[in-house]
């Protein structure tokens, strides 16, 4: 197998492949077996919008060879306006305090959605991924802010084991979710 490249998408095709591997994972199109064991991701991005985003916070891919192994989606409060669902999800964030002031008065980058394909899992590609998002984006950002489904057991644990703390939970009846907002100090 060849070695786990890790980069920011830098093409249509990159964001191409980015909703491919979406799509199989979604929730909606997945078993209770594999939700309960392999995890699942809950929105759905397209190719424009996130090609949109991606021009001024481009997200974090794995790549072997051609063929993507997972991406994690980077956002950040500035692009909102994007998709309504991260736009809700930047409202409520602006409203929580951490370490002693609102987020809203702090350097902070979103993780809108990860993702490892099925046949890379268990090979480091999450925590490799995340270390390019923190090699990228620290330098700009002082944490990483992302929300979790509480029955996303499996990516819940592999947030922790990165360094993501959990600092509350709300209830989203929009999607009939209780989220744990996690945050990933830098």
């Amino acid at each position: 197998m060849k070695a786990i490249t890790y980069t920011t998408a830098q093409s249509r095709t990159d964001i191409e492949q980015i909703i491919a591997l979406q799509r199989i994972n979604q929730i909606k199109t997945l078993d209770d077996a594999t939700i309960a064991k392999e995890g699942f991701v809950t929105f759905e991005y397209d190719v424009e919008g996130l090609w949109r985003m991606n021009q001024e916070f481009p997200s974090i891919i794995a790549k072997c060879g051609e063929e993507l192994a997972g991406y994690c989606i980077s956002a950040s409060p500035t692009s909102r306006g994007h998709y309504a669902v991260l736009d809700t999800m930047f409202e409520y964030f602006d409203k929580i305090h951490y370490k002693g002031s609102l987020l809203s008065e702090q350097r902070w980058m979103a993780m809108g959605q990860v993702c490892v394909a099925e046949e890379f899992r268990k090979m480091g590609v999450f925590d490799g991924m995340y270390q390019q998002f923190k090699a990228v984006w620290s330098p700009q950002f002082d944490l990483c802010m992302t929300e979790i489904s509480t029955k996303n057991v499996r990516s819940q644990r592999a947030h922790e084991r990165v360094g993501f703390q959990t600092i509350q939970h709300y209830g989203d009846e929009a999607f009939n979710e209780v989220w744990a907002v996690v945050a990933w100090e830098w």
